[in-house]
């Protein structure tokens, strides 16, 4: 009776996560790309090279979607050193890409059809035709949709695509990266794991720990561009550190304030922060015992557990939080101070005291690590899973809770 009730449960869970599911390409979706790569692209408004790019690609195509680009257009605009445009597909129009005058109007450069806004061909096809149509020195890229922390973000409901970290990883990498990346809107982006897939893709990458809304970025996305266009000496790092800052301003006394969380990551220290987690995987397996579990568990517990309470199936807890509350183990005030370093960063409001700017995938049952087939592969396992011994850990952990 129990394994039967397990079957059905794993059955439930992988239909709630049906919207990660990555489907075969339609034949119509499939035309329409070779018809976006054999467009003449327009004739870039650029004279010579600015400063920064801001791509918006704002994927509007799911049921009941709030559609931000009239608020978007409020708060953006081209300027001098700054050029700013956007990809916009919603559930009941097509695709179009925009550019953002310095008057906040939006001037329609390509009309697109239905596209895939799941499909990493699509994301690459966006960054691809800034980078050749809008050269800048520096790019920021801003997604907007749904998150599922490690699992990715971008569902488009038309077609069914999904966009996994390494489907966001590979577009990136195959136009030469970007310099910022901003998930605004998409929930549960502040995962070590994502982070981690990014790391060669980006210099900051800037995401929430915690549910998320466009709400967030209202207001904050003119403070970008005021601050991108006037302030050109500014670095990457500095840039990412303002644009917490902005947002805190703007929204810790906000009514939805309190659920704020939102971090600034160096990618450039995530590696050193993966190798401090893999010591300390190697140092539980030397020393465990059962008096080790019940510390890990308890440890665990205590932390602060992300997201609704449906999402106690992301499984996702902060890391700092699971490390500070760890004992008897050497390696744990390295690990808080190489989290320390990642994170440039973050703010959070008065219901996330708990949250310290990254987050780590951690089950607590055995059931929950197997149905999450996505994080260690065989074929399409997040980088982190392969350069770490953490899902083996997770593995042992689960399996000794369930025996226990």
């Amino acid at each position: 009776m129990r394994k039967i009730l397990a079957i059905m449960i794993i059955f439930l869970l992988l239909g709630a996560f049906n919207v990660f599911a990555q489907p075969k390409a339609s034949e119509e979706y499939m035309k329409n790309i070779e018809k976006m790569y054999s467009n003449t692209f327009y004739e870039s408004i650029s004279e010579g090279v600015v400063e920064w790019t801001y791509l918006f690609y704002d994927d509007s195509d799911f049921i009941s979607a709030y559609e931000p680009l009239e608020d978007f257009c409020k708060d953006a605009f081209s300027g001098e050193n700054l050029h700013v445009i956007v990809l916009e597909d919603t559930y009941d129009g097509t695709a179009n890409i925009w550019y953002i005058n310095e008057d906040h109007e939006k001037i329609l450069l390509e009309e697109l059809g239905e596209v895939d806004m799941g499909d990493c061909t699509t994301l690459e096809f966006f960054i691809r035709y800034g980078k050749e149509n809008f050269t800048a020195n520096r790019y920021l890229l801003a997604l907007y949709n749904h998150g599922g922390g490690w699992m990715g973000a971008c569902i488009d409901d038309t077609d069914g695509g999904v966009l996994k970290m390494n489907d966001i990883n590979q577009a990136i990498m195959e136009t030469g990266g970007v310099d910022i990346i901003c998930f605004t809107a998409p929930c549960l982006m502040g995962s070590l794991e994502s982070v981690y897939e990014l790391r060669d893709a980006v210099d900051v990458y800037i995401g929430s720990e915690e549910l998320s809304y466009y709400l967030f970025w209202m207001g904050t996305t003119y403070d970008i561009c005021v601050m991108l266009n006037n302030e050109t000496d500014l670095n990457n790092y500095e840039i990412g550190e303002r644009i917490i800052h902005y947002i805190e301003t703007r929204y810790i006394q906000h009514f939805y304030g309190k659920e704020l969380t939102m971090s600034a990551i160096r990618t450039d220290k995530i590696g050193e922060l993966k190798d401090g987690i893999d010591d300390l995987v190697h140092e539980i397996h030397d020393n465990f015992r059962l008096n080790s579990l019940q510390n890990i568990k308890s440890a665990r517990d205590s932390a602060f557990s992300l997201g609704w309470d449906s999402a106690e199936l992301f499984d996702l807890i902060d890391l700092y939080g699971f490390i500070e509350n760890l004992q008897g183990f050497k390696t744990t005030d390295e690990l808080m101070d190489s989290i320390n370093e990642c994170i440039i960063a973050e703010c959070h409001g008065s219901n996330q005291s708990g949250c310290n700017g990254l987050s780590i995938f951690f089950p607590d049952s055995v059931l929950d690590y197997l149905i999450q087939m996505n994080y260690r592969g065989p074929n399409e396992a997040l980088d982190f899973a392969r350069d770490t011994h953490w899902d083996e850990f997770l593995m042992l952990y689960t399996l000794y809770n369930f025996i226990l």
